[in-house]
């Protein structure tokens, strides 16, 4: 934008300046003569047109983009979630299960839940939703009783602000109250969240390793089968 700016300037500055030439020329001659006059009478240089017509081109490649950036920026962006995942830490007797639903209009939504030994430590409410030309996290967390964090405990708004198309998406939250970072990834398979925590300075990073769960299909009985 800074190089649109100062093409732009450049190309205004020479413009005004010759308009101004052209204003103190007693002949009055008309633009379309003034422009076929020669240097000297302060006609744009072949350097203005360029400048202008690269500034025409960016603007029309940058409009050109919109469809793309829309694509970027929405649920189809990050279908590679959709599924039931599953993290298993044997270590710290620690299971964490996220399941996230199909998209459906401009929305998806998701919980996630966090198991150590035989209790419920941690239960999360979550949707991916599109609007303002965005795609935006919202997160709700809950203890295994389901009693709600407080509200400034909470992060707020998460949005989209950059990934790979079908295989990555970063998040950051809006409010720098409680600065978090999000990042889901598929690789080899497996589902990547890694979570950042950002307080005065300090980050503190939490990663976990998903694996799709797949489920045996279920046989509908039909009339006639007993």
């Amino acid at each position: 934008m800074f190089f649109l700016w100062l093409v732009a300037s450049a190309a205004g500055e020479n413009l005004t300046m010759n308009l101004n030439n052209r204003k103190s020329n007693k002949d009055s001659r008309s633009f379309l003569n003034w422009c076929r006059g020669p240097a000297s009478a302060g006609r744009p240089t072949a350097l203005t047109f360029r400048l202008v017509w690269i500034v025409l081109a960016e603007i029309s490649l940058m409009q050109w983009d919109l469809p793309a950036h829309a694509e970027f920026f929405s649920t189809r962006s990050v279908k590679f979630m959709e599924g039931e995942w599953i993290s298993h830490d044997k270590e710290k007797d620690e299971i964490a299960q996220e399941i996230w639903s199909s998209a459906q209009g401009d929305s998806m939504a998701g919980v996630c839940r966090h198991v150590h030994g035989e209790d419920t430590t941690l239960l999360e409410l979550m949707t991916l939703k599109q609007k303002n030309g965005g795609l935006y996290l919202q997160i709700k967390h809950f203890d295994g009783n389901l009693k709600p964090w407080s509200e400034n405990k909470e992060s707020g708004e998460c949005k989209m602000v950059s990934g790979k198309h079908g295989s990555k998406a970063v998040f950051e939250s809006v409010s720098k109250k409680n600065h978090l970072r999000i990042t889901y990834e598929l690789k080899d398979q497996n589902l990547i969240a890694m979570v950042e925590v950002i307080k005065k300075g300090e980050t503190k990073k939490f990663e976990f390793e998903y694996r799709k769960e797949k489920h045996p299909s279920i046989q509908k009985n039909t009339p006639g089968d007993n």
